[in-house]
């Protein structure tokens, strides 16, 4: 189970990752592709360092609160998206 686990966050990482930097470059303007990309990949390598050790100080503090700051932030995120999206309808 673990291993299929893996396998789909792996595939998902796949599809997401060169999606997003041509994202980036896109809207990084013509004159700063290089330093738009480069500040995401910054970002992405202290997600990736910071991001267990936050995961683990919180599961000390609290067992479960790693996994409700993880849905806090996923319905944060989906909350803006749909008010962007509504905002957006509404301009046209």
């Amino acid at each position: 189970a673990v291993f299929l686990f893996v396998g789909i966050v792996a595939l998902g990482l796949a599809f997401i990752s060169p999606n997003l930097a041509a994202l980036v470059s896109k809207r990084g303007g013509r004159d700063s592709v290089g330093q738009a990309l480069g500040a995401q990949n910054a970002a992405n390598s202290l997600g990736q360092a910071m991001g267990p050790l936050l995961g683990s100080a919180l599961f000390l503090w609290h067992v479960k609160a790693p996994y409700l700051l993880g849905a806090g932030l996923l319905a944060g995120v989906a909350l803006i998206a749909a008010w962007n999206a509504n905002t957006e309808k509404g301009k046209e």
